[in-house]
């Protein structure tokens, strides 16, 4: 996820979707003081080389010395003594992050997000599990995957209370359209690159409803029923 303070924007990243790919194309316009949460290592090592690195995303804490150490020295070791917390991250919900920013900057800046297709976002999220924790998933069918419910659900990401907390839907299947629009809105002067990140793990590349069953396609569609009305809204829109 992504804030910035001087674009005055928020990005909520969502999953399989694109957005390690929007991060690290938006990241080049950040400054000091603005919110980067860390990816996965080796897309982290292809940003470093741009020389950009997660920033803001701890929070320093000092814990209060006990009743009898309420005293100089005990005010000199607290001190001393730091834990950081970690207040944001990479798939950090819309109600976290209005809990740290507060009602000032949730309330005045642009809230964003990408939404795709759910048939798509969980054959896609199939093959990224099964390449990246073989041990669990190799063995694991497509149809197993779904029954089991072991993909993710993005609506709890951008909604709160069944209430929508965004206030741009872009979709993943008019990516770079969307993106250049939402840029344009909130003044980022965007040159239009976009690095893929991922989207190489998919072995097979039929459409998702030529690969899920019947039962599959109903279980999805009663799971993401939300996001199949807000990609219905925006299609409209």
């Amino acid at each position: 996820m992504l804030i910035s303070h001087e674009y005055q924007f928020i990005f909520i990243k969502t999953r399989k979707t694109a957005g390690t790919s929007i991060e690290v194309a938006l990241s080049r316009y950040l400054g000091p003081w603005d919110v980067i949460t860390p990816i996965s290592p080796s897309d982290e090592l292809a940003r470093m080389q741009m020389g950009i690195i997660p920033r803001n995303y701890l929070i320093p804490r000092h814990t209060y010395p006990s009743h009898s150490a309420v005293d100089e020295r005990g005010i000199a070791q607290m001190l001393k003594k730091v834990e950081v917390e970690r207040k944001f991250y990479n798939h950090c919900p819309a109600s976290e992050i209005r809990a740290v920013v507060g009602e000032r900057i949730w309330n005045s800046y642009t809230k964003f997000c990408f939404e795709r297709n759910p048939y798509e976002r969980v054959v896609s999220e199939y093959y990224f599990q099964q390449s990246r924790n073989p041990e669990r998933y190799e063995q694991m069918t497509l149809e197993q995957f779904v029954a089991e419910g072991a993909y993710s659900l993005n609506y709890p990401l951008y909604y709160v209370q069944g209430q929508l907390q965004v206030d741009f839907v872009g979709r993943y299947e008019s990516l770079e359209t969307d993106l250049q629009q939402i840029c344009a809105q909130i003044g980022i002067p965007y040159d239009g690159w976009l690095p893929q990140m991922k989207g190489k793990t998919r072995t097979d590349r039929r459409p998702a409803t030529e690969l899920l069953s019947p039962t599959a396609i109903q279980s999805i569609a009663n799971s993401c029923a939300l996001e199949f009305e807000l990609l219905k809204q925006s299609r409209s829109a």
